[in-house]
């Protein structure tokens, strides 16, 4: 299947919200990169992950899926980094603190094991939390929903919509979670549902004239604050730059260098998911206070940089770790013979 530079786009620009947002929040500036007036711009980042996730999976899986091989993909494709992630971060942490036991109890390691140690936080568990986000639980929700996702969307669409949109609008207005919104699994699996609707109509996203009336409601979003729930305009919003930057992509993809830096961080944008938060949290540590505005540009560039090299390494070293792994796994085969 032919790659699809747009959802590159799609991914890169995610990421970068959720970053600046978290470098933003770290030094304590809520300005235009933080935030609009509906809300902060990670939670619009982390959102286009949901929908961007159920696009591709709307794309990819029909009604022969094999459970057994989606969860071992899903699987594969998101606790190997994110062991290894937090593994280099625990040594870090443990050398520069000395504190080996931060997280209470060693059996508590099990929330991280199964990635829900940040999403726990919001009840006040203490866990071994150091890398990823929330996000990581709840995409995890939804991958073991999702065999019954996908029997809603090959059978019953309709119903399906009716009962996950149902759902998520009385979640506007009901306490269903000690949690904040953002992080709430029916606000996960509503904007999933959305990318899995969306990759139905792909020929129909496409088409330039939705520019206009996307391009007119994002900006009402972004400048004027709305009534109700923020969360609802935070979700639309993300719903509108997918849109956009889905038609739009491709012309990005013209420009050489701009394709080449989207398709960079897109490629190792898991990665910087994973690592970006701790080493802006320390970054910032060896930082002064306050270094001007052309010197916070610089620490956010530096920080950018170190996060994106980071991840490449972690890819790399993973990789080295697979060969061993298989090379190991045949000298058994052979002494076994």
């Amino acid at each position: 299947m032919k790659r699809d530079y747009r959802l590159d786009v799609i991914r890169a620009v995610a990421i970068l919200m959720i970053f600046t947002f978290h470098f933003c929040s770290a030094i304590g500036n809520k300005g235009v990169f933080y935030g609009y007036a509906n809300g902060g711009w990670g939670s619009v980042g982390t959102t286009m992950f949901f929908i961007l996730s159920g696009f591709l999976l709307g794309t990819k899986y029909h009604a022969n899926i094999s459970i057994k091989n989606f969860y071992w993909k899903r699987w594969l494709s998101i606790f190997p980094l994110f062991y290894l992630t937090f593994a280099v971060a625990f040594i870090v942490n443990g050398l520069t603190t000395g504190n080996w036991k931060y997280g209470g109890e060693w059996w508590r390691m099990v929330f991280t094991l199964f990635g829900c140690d940040n999403f726990l936080g919001f009840y006040g568990i203490s866990s071994y939390a150091l890398v990823g986000e929330w996000f990581t639980a709840v995409i995890v929700i939804i991958y073991l929903a999702y065999p019954l996702l996908n029997i809603f969307y090959q059978r019953y669409k309709s119903l399906g919509s009716v009962l996950i949109y149902g759902l998520y609008f009385i979640n506007l207005g009901v306490e269903w979670f000690q949690i904040v919104d953002d992080a709430n699994p029916i606000t996960g699996i509503a904007m999933f549902w959305t990318g899995m609707l969306a990759a139905g109509y792909t020929d129909k996203i496409k088409n330039r004239l939705f520019l206009i009336p996307e391009a007119g409601l994002a900006v009402l979003v972004i400048f004027v604050k709305l009534p109700g729930n923020p969360l609802l305009w935070k979700n639309m919003l993300a719903c509108m730059i997918f849109g956009m930057l889905f038609i739009g992509g491709e012309y990005v993809e013209k420009v050489p260098f701009a394709a080449k830096a989207f398709l960079f961080i897109s490629k190792y944008s898991y990665g910087i998911y994973l690592c970006h938060h701790f080493i802006i949290i320390r970054g910032l540590a060896l930082a002064p206070d306050y270094m001007g505005r052309f010197g916070t540009a610089a620490e956010y560039a530096v920080l950018l940089i170190v996060t994106a090299a980071v991840s490449v390494a972690l890819y790399q070293l993973l990789e080295r770790i697979k060969a061993l792994a298989r090379r190991a796994g045949e000298s058994v085969l052979l002494c076994g013979k």
